[in-house]
Order: C-alpha cells, then sequence, then structure tokens
C-alpha cells in the first residue's frame, strides 16, 4: 500500500491535535447507499478561499526535514552556506520566508506570477535553518539553478539515468530487521544506489549488536553517506546516534507510523521472508545455507531497474559468475570457428565454376 506523501504530514497533525477535542464515532457508510452528492465539493469553487489556518504545532517533522537537507547538497557542487547567502539575497525567496512564517494573504492579493507559484504549494513548504524546504527538498535560488542543472545534465543521460546521478554506490543504505524466523533475527541493509543487500544472521536484533555488524559492513564496503532506518528501539538508541556522529554518517528516521519512507528495507524484508521459507521447505537445508542461496541469486539476478544489470554488476562493475555459467563452452566456441573458416577474403564459389584440386593417390600427389 502506497503510504502517506510527506508534504501532507503537517495539515495531518493539525487535523489530529483539533480532533483530541471532541469525542466522536466513526460509522462506515457504503458508497451505494450514498442518496445525495457532498454539496460542499460542487460548492467549493464558488466562494473565495479563506486565510490559511494557522500551524498549531510540528512534531518530529524539522528533525527528519533537517537530515533530509544535509542529504541534499552532498553530490553537488553548491555548499549549504552557498546556498543560506543567496537566499538571504534572493527577494522573492524572503518574501516568501516572510508569508511562510507570518501567514499568506488571500489567491485574489498576490499578483506575481512567481510568489503565486510558492503560495499554490504552501501546504508543502517549510523553513529549516534559513532554506526554504519543498517536502524533503531543497528551494534552490535562482543565481544557483542553471550551474546545478548543468552539473546534472552532464553528458545527455537521459531523464531516468539524469534523476540517479546525484546518487552513487554505497552513498545511501536502507537498514531494517526481519524476523523472527525460527527463533533467529536478520539484520537487511540495502544500498538505495545498486540495490546491493547484505544480511546478517542473529539470535538478537539489540543496539549493539546493530553497530557490530555495521563496522564488519564499513570494513567491507567503505562508510555510506546516509543511513535510512524507521523508529525501531535499536535504530533510537543513544549508542547508534553516537555512532553515526563519530564515524559523521546522517541517520535519517522515517516518520512515525510511516514506515514506506524506509521503503527500500521494507520490501526487501518481505522477499526475503518469504524466499527464506520456500528454500527451507524445498531444498530441506539450514537457514544459514537457505540465506548464503537467497543472497548469491539475488545479487547476480538481471533488474529492470538496474537498465538489464545485475546488483553485482553495478557495485562492482562485472557480473558475478555463478553455477550456470559452466554451461558455457570454454575457448573457441563454434561460431568463432565457424568465422575463422569463413573468412571475409574467402572466395565466393558458384556451381559450374572452374577450380584447382589437389588429389591423393597411392600416396603420391
Amino acid at each position: 500500500m502506497k503510504g502517506i506523501p510527506l508534504h501532507t504530514a503537517n495539515r495531518l497533525q493539525r487535523w489530529a491535535l483539533t480532533l483530541l477535542g471532541f469525542d466522536f464515532n466513526v460509522e462506515y457508510i457504503s458508497t451505494d447507499q450514498f442518496g445525495y452528492a457532498d454539496v460542499l465539493s460542487r460548492l467549493i469553487n464558488k466562494h473565495e478561499k479563506p486565510d490559511e489556518e494557522f500551524v498549531v504545532a510540528t512534531i518530529g517533522i524539522e528533525e527528519e526535514l533537517d537530515n533530509a537537507l544535509c542529504d541534499s547538497f552532498s553530490n553537488l557542487p553548491v555548499t549549504f552556506e552557498m546556498v543560506r547567502s543567496a537566499t538571504k539575497k534572493d527577494k522573492l525567496l524572503q518574501t516568501v520566508i516572510q508569508h511562510i512564517n507570518t501567514g499568506w494573504p488571500a489567491d485574489k492579493q498576490i499578483t506575481d506570477p512567481s510568489l503565486n507559484t510558492f503560495c499554490c504549494w504552501r501546504e508543502s513548504l517549510s523553513i529549516i535553518k534559513d532554506y526554504i524546504m519543498f517536502c524533503d527538498r531543497i528551494v534552490v535560488p535562482a543565481v544557483y539553478r542553471g550551474r546545478i542543472l548543468k552539473q546534472v545534465h552532464r553528458g545527455h543521460p537521459g531523464m531516468d539515468r539524469m534523476k540517479s546521478k546525484a546518487e552513487g554506490p554505497w552513498k545511501r543504505i536502507h537498514l531494517d530487521y526481519a524476523g523472527p524466523i525460527e527463533e533467529m533475527y536478520y539484520l537487511v541493509i540495502v544500498d538505495s544506489f545498486t540495490k546491493w543487500p547484505e544480511i546478517f544472521q542473529s539470535a538478537s536484533s539489540t543496539a549493539p549488536l546493530t553497530i557490530g555488524l555495521l563496522r564488519e559492513t564499513f570494513a567491507r564496503f567503505g562508510k555510506p553517506d546516509a543511513l535510512v532506518t524507521d523508529n525501531g528501539s535499536q535504530f533510537c538508541s543513544g549508542i547508534l546516534k553516537q555512532f553515526c556522529e563519530k564515524s559523521v554518517i546522517i541517520h535519517i528516521s522515517t516518520a512515525p507510523y510511516h514506515s514506506q519512507s524506509n521503503g527500500q528495507a521494507e520490501r526487501f524484508v518481505d522477499t526475503l521472508n518469504r524466499s527464506l521459507r520456500k528454500i527451507t521447505d524445498v531444498e530441506n537445508i539450514p537457514s544459514s545455507e537457505a540465506l548464503q542461496t537467497f543472497l548469491q541469486v539475488y545479487r547476480s539476478t538481471l533488474s529492470n531497474v538496474l537498465e538489464g544489470k545485475s546488483p553485482a554488476e553495478v557495485m562492482f562493475g562485472r557480473p558475478m559468475t555463478i553455477t550456470l555459467d559452466l554451461l558455457r563452452p570454454t575457448g573457441i566456441n563454434q561460431a568463432q570457428s565457424t568465422s575463422t573458416l569463413l573468412s571475409p577474403s574467402a572466395t565466393t564459389l558458384t556451381a559450374g565454376a572452374m577450380v584447382y584440386a589437389k588429389v591423393h593417390k597411392n600416396a603420391k600427389t
């Protein structure tokens, strides 16, 4: 099921706080029993929109947006201070900041088309450390937009590949725990760029154990820039926070009750659960061996998301060698042999043409 978009979080929180003052029962009515159309939805366009309601509170959103902000420009040639300074000098963005802080005027009172664009998306705008955020993305001042677009479009990679250029292998990883499966837990680590998975089987899922497994992974692949997790107790612990701070890793926690924000790991956990049970039942092997079988197959399988490549090929620049590769002939194959004999320099023969032949008779020519 698709999760709630991030830009609706503030609005839902205001509704939730407002509804706390009421005692009500929710009753479901099927659409077949609706006798009349909703008059509010039909007449709303004939009335002037009221002023935007005041923000009552923002709970747990600022920290998440702050983490997203830190990750926004990690790979682009524009620094935080450059954007901060340009934002302060941009008259349009300063006007937007003023309206975010004090409230927006009625739509009919805004005559500037550029300002009206921001007004239409005012519920998705917020201010973090003097930057304007649109959902989880930073609003770039006009002076730097061309520079950033030029960097992203460099080499004309196409739309889909252009969107992924700001990322790279092992820059952002997603974590989650699967299990317990047969009294064992599985720490799932997925690289968001290459889809390369690392899975560790353990008897518990504590924070110290998680940190130890992360140290082992980082010793193998290096330190990532960002770490995305849900709000599990092992991921929200103080020692994991200290570990990320000492390692200079941005820890991004998903919003409460919105685990879909960590979709990379969430989807992989579901795949892992189903695959492990199927492998152990069909092949009758221990869960540890089933895990390695699953990892080998997953890492070497071609994916449409990776433009027809496998996670191993995107991660290391070469495909993995698997058992099925033994079916391929080694050395010169049949096609190569045929192409050598029928080289372009060979004369084309036709029926009835005169040719020289070497005849062997009594061991003499």
